[in-house]
């Protein structure tokens, strides 16, 4: 079962108000190097007073951390002229350009990996507890629930978590395809992600802890492996 702690992580956090100040310094140093390279190398209609705020959100902003927990970094950007430019097509180049660049350079604090998505502005409140690095303080604080919702929490995710590992299991006893493997994995992703949305001052949902919990084993790495191994294999002689 996934861990509910009483205190954030503690390398990351000097306390539950605030961030290490190292860790602050380094994720800007990330993230305004990121925005360089969208901006200078892939020559992307951005500039740094596009940025309106950096947050750090997800498992190391609230109580459910785990020691595989990546720090999550948010840029809100204005992406308008990018919208412009890109109709419609703006999030699959930023995805696209976040692995380019990921592979570039290899970012980690205190062996955490780090990961960075770029919203618009609009979207700024679809993010959960938040903490603000330009403004040093929480925009919205993590809130801890009570011993009884944690149990219902519990329950649930466990139904949801052998229901995930007994497909993934299904999958890879069966050999399907690997446009299968994808599209599962993929909607997967999206009913969490629509899941932490639905409740974002609260994302500690059944789903979003199912879906931790079953990444955790590793499962859907294998699922990933023998995706990419069967795709491969179409462009391969032997």
């Amino acid at each position: 079962m996934f861990k509910y702690h009483k205190t954030l992580p503690l390398r990351v956090w000097e306390s539950c108000l605030h961030l290490n100040p190292l860790v602050n310094q380094t994720l800007q140093m990330v993230v305004w190097e990121f925005v360089r390279f969208l901006s200078c190398v892939a020559k992307l209609p951005i500039e740094k007073s596009d940025v309106l705020d950096i947050y750090v959100h997800g498992s190391v902003t609230n109580y459910y951390w785990d020691k595989c927990s990546d720090v999550d970094v948010c840029i809100v950007m204005d992406l308008s002229r990018l919208r412009a430019l890109l109709p419609g097509d703006e999030g699959v180049i930023l995805r696209a350009l976040k692995w380019a660049w990921k592979r570039t350079v290899f970012v980690s604090v205190f062996g955490r990996g780090v990961d960075i998505t770029i919203i618009d502005k609009n979207d700024r409140n679809k993010v959960g507890p938040r903490y603000s690095l330009l403004r040093d303080c929480w925009i919205v604080a993590p809130v801890r629930i009570s011993d009884k919702q944690l149990q219902q929490i519990r329950v649930a995710t466990y139904k949801r978590y052998r229901v995930i590992m007994r497909q993934c299991r299904y999958i890879l006893r069966y050999k399907k395809s690997h446009e299968f493997i994808d599209v599962y994995l993929n909607s997967l992703q999206q009913i969490r992600t629509n899941s932490m949305y639905q409740s974002p001052g609260q994302p500690i949902t059944p789903m979003a802890m199912a879906f931790k919990m079953a990444r955790n084993t590793r499962i859907f790495r294998k699922l990933r492996r023998r995706a990419k191994v069967l795709r491969s294999s179409c462009f391969r002689l032997d």
